[in-house]
């Protein structure tokens, strides 16, 4: 079974092949953890039990599918949790990274899913993102005519306002105009409201069937 020290052995040995090209072995997954050699070893054996890596001669770490697989997730929450410490909820870098390194262990996959789709709205148009079975959007992006529901805002700032205008995640909104400078004119609730390309860009929707 895994533990959260397991966790991080099969973290640092993914950032070890995925990132540094190196072949993970007890000595450099210890020294990327700051970690005893003997407690990164006696970890390894228990993580070789339930068919996360083998313990090859020479401490050599090799992962299995399963492991992999695990090591991957890891880095993704601890990725998604980061970004979202530092990027919406304004913490330095480094205290990001390291309150991370704690939640990453705790986190549900559904969450940091959840948490993903949140910051990882895309600037710009003309991009799109793929969550499932759901085709996703910027509002930006979608042309005249539109039935939308709205899945996620991020708009830094300007969030309760929105809000005030209606357009909260679950809502149906209709594109009704885009106009000469990109704005993009939403009917929600009955109401006709502009917004300016960098509000439109920072909501994310999918289309009504």
């Amino acid at each position: 079974m895994k533990t959260s020290a397991g966790e991080d052995i099969l973290e640092a040995a993914c950032l070890l092949l995925e990132k540094e090209k190196s072949i993970p072995t007890v000595r450099k997954v210890a020294g990327r953890l700051s970690e005893d050699e003997d407690r990164v070893r006696k970890e390894a054996l228990e993580l070789e039990k339930g068919g996360f890596l083998r313990l090859e001669e020479g401490d050599i770490i090799e992962l299995s599918e399963k492991g992999r697989e695990a090591g991957l997730r890891t880095i993704q929450k601890h990725t998604v949790l980061e970004r979202f410490l530092s990027e919406i909820l304004g913490m330095e870098r480094a205290a990001a990274s390291e309150e991370a390194c704690i939640l990453e262990h705790d986190i549900s996959d559904e969450t940091a899913d959840r948490l993903e789709g949140f910051i990882a709205v895309p600037r710009g148009r003309g991009r799109r993102l793929q969550r499932g079975r759901r085709r996703l959007l910027t509002l930006a992006d979608v042309p005249e005519g539109t039935d939308l529901r709205v899945v996620t805002v991020r708009c830094r700032g300007g969030y309760e306002r929105l809000a005030d205008l209606g357009i909260l995640p679950g809502e149906t909104i209709r594109v009704v105009h885009i106009l000469n400078h990109k704005a993009v004119v939403v009917r929600v609730k009955g109401c006709d409201v502009a917004l300016s390309p960098e509000i439109a860009s920072s909501i994310l929707v999918e289309r009504l069937q």
